[in-house]
C-alpha cells in the first residue's frame, strides 16, 4: 500500500521531471512484484501448482515498457 501510494504522489510530477518519472516507475514496478507475489502465493497455496512461483517471479523480472 505503501508503495501504491508514493506512485500515486509521484504521478502528478512525473510528466515533467526525469528524476521524478524513474521514481514513479520504480514504485509501479515494485507494487506489480508486490501483487505478483501475493497472488502467485495465494494460487499455490489453493491449487498446490509450485511452477507458479518461478513462473511469477519470471514474469516480474521481465522488463515492461512504460
Amino acid at each position: 500500500m505503501v508503495n501504491l501510494i508514493s506512485a500515486l504522489l509521484l504521478q502528478r510530477g512525473s510528466k515533467n521531471d526525469l528524476n521524478l518519472r524513474s521514481a514513479f516507475i520504480h514504485m509501479i514496478g515494485d507494487v506489480a512484484a508486490t501483487v505478483g507475489a501475493v497472488s502467485a502465493g495465494i494460487l499455490i497455496y489453493f491449487t498446490h501448482a509450485n511452477w507458479l512461483d518461478p513462473f511469477i517471479s519470471v514474469l516480474i523480472g521481465f522488463p515492461h515498457p512504460l
